[in-house]
């Protein structure tokens, strides 16, 4: 019995002997993986990339035409004229945005133009100043009337310039 027992001992003695390598062997792996991870972080750190790209923007075509024919004098001296806004141009190029736009009368002089006011299609005064819009897409004429007022009644002759001014819609 006593053989077995020192039999033991020494076996016990092995087996602690394993486990102690065992957990330097790990504390050495262990302290070689902190290492490792302390020089690549640094290494991590330094890396920059680059990334490189294009755009391309397409700019719309706006197109607002004034054309003013005079359309004759009536029985009380009046001058009226036809003014017409259109969205398309003489080689069918028709307007890529929609625009608000509005006409002004001035004289060519810089002094005040004649008495004239804005009429409908069906002749309802609508005042001195004149606002519209014109779409996109298709072919729009927008057709406006004009009379001065008395000016057959004058000798004077006077060069009027019809100013439009239009501003892109927001879509």
């Amino acid at each position: 019995m006593g053989n077995k027992v020192e039999k033991e001992k020494k076996e016990k003695k092995k087996t602690n002997k394993y486990e102690i390598y065992l957990i330097m062997i790990l504390i050495i792996i262990f302290l070689i993986a902190i290492l490792i991870l302390l020089l690549l972080r640094g290494g991590f750190a330094r890396y920059t990339g680059s990334f490189s790209g294009s755009a391309s923007a397409e700019v719309a075509k706006p197109i607002c035409i004034l054309e003013v024919v005079d359309t004759g004098t009536d029985d009380e001296l009046n001058t009226y004229c036809d003014v017409t806004v259109k969205n398309f141009n003489s080689d069918n190029e028709i307007s890529e945005v929609g625009m608000d736009y509005a006409i002004t009368v001035t004289l060519n002089d810089g002094s005040a133009p004649p008495t004239y006011y804005w009429t409908d299609g069906s002749g309802t005064n609508l005042g001195t100043s004149l606002s519209s819009t014109l779409g996109f897409g298709t072919k729009q004429t927008n057709t406006h009337k004009i009379c001065f007022v008395n000016a057959g009644e004058t000798q004077v002759t006077s060069n009027i310039k019809f100013n439009i001014h239009a501003v892109q819609k927001n879509p």
